[in-house]
């Protein structure tokens, strides 16, 4: 976790100096490191002159997670971890952000030098995200557009928030948009019923088909789209180019010769991104899906539903998503998973063939995410993405041949 988002925060709200980087790294401190961020603190306090912001969180000293700000500070305050900052104050936070004063204002020490704040901006709920690349929030908004696009074909462009605002900001680039009512809800917080009707809300509302992108081949209707290169970066790594240059090939023949259609892709299709109502029912309701971020169009229907199935049933039984699609590949009879996967086989016409190709997909664009960090990998981690994945596909891809498919 950096602390990128702790600096963004300090600088919105007009501390004349940041918290040291070194003192706020990416790592929970040990005991040493934590006593120097409270010796921080307690002398910015004593020489702030009663001009000063409090922030105070349980993660605050990994900087991470949920953040409160007070315009007051005591010794025991302090001494609990809470950071304070000199010159700092609501109003200005307000102002810099150009949202409403009097209302409450949460704050989020977020990922990758993200800083995310949820307030009201003209009494209308809002979502502002503030990070260095502007790529990133190019891409989100882009993302957006074509998921409103998508999910208004079948009337549920409600759940995606709208843009309010994108903007450049001394502290970086700005973006606001609509926040929408609802609660994120744990996986492992649920009995297996109340897991298997939370994963069928969030299947049933995705769009069940919606062509999008450049499509080779046109059969009856049923469109496809490849992109080249798609894994490149997998096989150019000399720790994955072994066990994925199979699979690879496989998938890449499977794109090109199956007969479906494409759809926009969340990419990161889960319950940390889904809201649902927070009226208590017996049937889940979804009220809004957020952070398409990585969102891709072209995508084969049926990816981000199983991609939803594949985490939440990992979350709840407290395994790693790719030893659940190892149990897809081994065909595992685990009841409570066998439900969901059937939910995405019926609502999205696929074959068990299909089923696996699309599990071995989600597994390399998963690499693929992980490239840059392959080098930290623990033993567990290799084991877990990449030794008894590439197992489990290669024998599942010798018992189902292509041609067969």
């Amino acid at each position: 976790m950096s602390t990128g988002s702790l600096d963004k925060l300090a600088r919105l709200a007009g501390a004349d100096t940041p918290p040291p980087r070194w003192l706020y790294n990416n790592r929970w401190p040990g005991r040493t490191r934590k006593l120097l961020q409270i010796a921080y603190s307690l002398l910015s306090w004593l020489t702030a002159r009663g001009n000063f912001l409090t922030l105070k969180g349980e993660r605050l000293t990994a900087t991470s997670g949920h953040v409160e700000a007070f315009s007051t500070a005591s010794l025991s305050i302090v001494a609990q971890g809470a950071l304070v900052l000199r010159k700092a104050s609501l109003s200005h936070l307000a102002n810099e952000l150009a949202i409403d004063p009097a209302t409450s204002t949460r704050t989020y020490l977020a990922d990758a030098d993200v800083l995310v704040v949820l307030a009201t901006r003209n009494n209308t709920p809002v979502v502002i995200h503030v990070a260095d690349d502007q790529m990133r929030g190019d891409r989100y908004r882009q993302g957006s557009e074509w998921a409103r696009e998508a999910f208004s074909r079948s009337g549920n462009d409600h759940l995606i928030p709208r843009i309010i605002d994108y903007r450049k900001h001394p502290v970086g680039w700005m973006l606001t948009q609509q926040r929408l009512p609802g609660r994120m809800i744990r996986a492992g917080s649920l009995s297996a019923d109340a897991l298997v009707a939370h994963v069928s809300a969030a299947i049933n509302a995705l769009p069940a088909s919606n062509p999008t992108g450049t499509c080779q081949s046109n059969h009856a209707g049923r469109k496809i789209t490849f992109t080249p290169g798609l894994f490149l970066s997998l096989l150019e790594n000399n720790h994955l180019r072994t066990f994925v240059q199979e699979p690879i090939k496989r998938i890449e023949a499977w794109l090109s010769s199956a007969q479906f259609e494409t759809t926009t892709a969340h990419r990161d299709y889960c319950f940390s991104n889904v809201l649902f109502s927070e009226e208590s029912a017996s049937t889940p309701v979804i009220t809004g899906i957020v952070d398409w971020e990585r969102a891709g169009l072209g995508a084969p229907v049926g990816e981000d539903a199983l991609y939803f199935a594949a985490f939440a049933f990992a979350h709840w039984r407290g395994c790693s998503p790719m030893t659940v699609l190892c149990m897809i590949w081994d065909g595992v009879q685990e009841p409570t998973l066998e439900r969901m996967l059937d939910m995405v086989r019926t609502r999205f016409k696929l074959t068990e063939l299909a089923l696996g190709h699309l599990s071995i997909y989600l597994w390399l664009s998963h690499l693929v995410r992980q490239t840059d960090g392959i080098s930290r990998w623990t033993e567990m981690n290799r084991l877990e993405w990449l030794l008894q994945p590439s197992q489990s596909a290669r024998i599942w891809m010798e018992k189902n041949p292509l041609s067969e498919t």
